[in-house]
């Protein structure tokens, strides 16, 4: 009977697992283009995004969540998952991705927190990853 219930919850943990696929460019495009429409970005903020530039702006704050949350990369209790990054970005890119993701400053909104390390990322070596995944 105890390898019985064992068993039922080594199948309940593996079912419960996150399972992070790596995300195509077409993938990343559409997460990235139906963020900008649900937000209403300006011309100029979408510009600003494509050309992997984040300025310290509330709707930029807002488009690098609404980004995250669709390729689940990201969560509002743990920010960016570090293991579905490096499934993304590769091996190579675990020195930044180490470096940049951050805890929560309690003063921040869960928008900023985001922004602020993306930002990291694409400053630190994987913007030219974010424009190869998107080519």
């Amino acid at each position: 009977m105890m390898k019985f219930i064992l068993f039922c919850g080594f199948i309940a943990v593996i079912s419960a697992h996150h399972h992070f696929h790596q995300k195509t460019p077409a993938e990343i495009k559409t997460a990235r283009e139906d963020c900008w429409k649900e937000l209403n970005l300006s011309e100029e903020q979408v510009e600003s995004m494509k050309k992997y530039e984040y300025p310290d702006e509330v709707a930029i704050h807002n488009a690098v969540k609404c980004t995250g949350l669709k390729l689940d990369l990201w969560c509002e209790h743990e920010g960016f998952h570090k293991e579905d990054l490096i499934v993304q970005f590769g091996e190579a890119a675990t020195p930044v991705i180490n470096k940049c993701l951050t805890k929560r400053n309690e003063d921040d909104t869960l928008e900023k927190w985001a922004w602020h390390d993306w930002k990291c990322l694409a400053e630190n070596g994987l913007k030219e990853h974010f424009k190869k995944l998107e080519a």
